[in-house]
């Protein structure tokens, strides 16, 4: 029985028929391209200019004209609270016009708009909105001394921190310097990007 089963087995592979020379194989197919490597992201350098202020001294000076309108408007509160009325508000029933009750906190939100776009020379502003701040403060002297005496007091921080920032601007020497390290930062960048573009390209082994 053993030897019948494996004779069956050999007369079946001999009976096989030769592969044909012409017979078609399936083949695989070549892998996908590969994709090109994304151009590197372009990088926007703001370069500081000459009479600008440094970051530190940009924040300092916004968050000390915010402290003026916070001031002003502290006197607001407490002059309506007091029935102390300022030049600029009036009495409750005859209170001054719109234009009028904003011109104290006009000076002060030019200045901090002037800080947020990165305006040249805002000590140099600044120094003019602590003098018409002080023609506030020394309208209600008279008026409501107490309430003068604080906006005098605001008028003269303000025109602390302004002499102060002239410290912080930029000079045309250190605007050129930031200017080149900015250059020097970007091309260190793009190096950086060929390197890596190259090395993705290579063949690995």
């Amino acid at each position: 029985m053993r030897w019948t089963v494996r004779r069956v087995e050999s007369s079946a592979v001999e009976t096989l028929p030769p592969p044909s020379p012409d017979a078609e194989f399936p083949t695989i197919p070549p892998p996908p391209p590969v994709p090109p490597a994304p151009p590197p992201p372009v990088r926007h350098h703001h370069v500081p200019r000459a009479g600008e202020l440094t970051t530190a001294w940009r924040i300092l000076t916004g968050v000390g004209w915010i402290g003026i309108v916070l001031v002003f408007a502290a006197t607001w509160n407490a002059s309506r609270q007091l029935g102390l009325p300022t030049w600029w508000l009036g009495p409750v029933d005859q209170q001054r016009p719109p234009y009028v009750i904003a011109l104290p906190f006009v000076a002060p939100l030019v200045i901090i708009a002037a800080v947020g776009n990165r305006v040249r020379y805002v000590p140099w502003l600044g120094v003019l909105g602590a003098v018409a701040t002080a023609g506030v403060g020394l309208g209600d002297l008279g008026r409501v001394r107490g309430l003068g005496v604080v906006e005098l007091s605001a008028a003269a921080a303000a025109l602390l921190v302004s002499i102060a920032s002239l410290t912080g601007m930029y000079r045309r020497t250190d605007a050129n310097e930031a200017d080149e390290a900015d250059a020097i930062d970007g091309s260190r960048d793009d190096a950086d990007v060929r390197h890596v573009v190259v090395d993705a390209d290579l063949p690995r082994g």
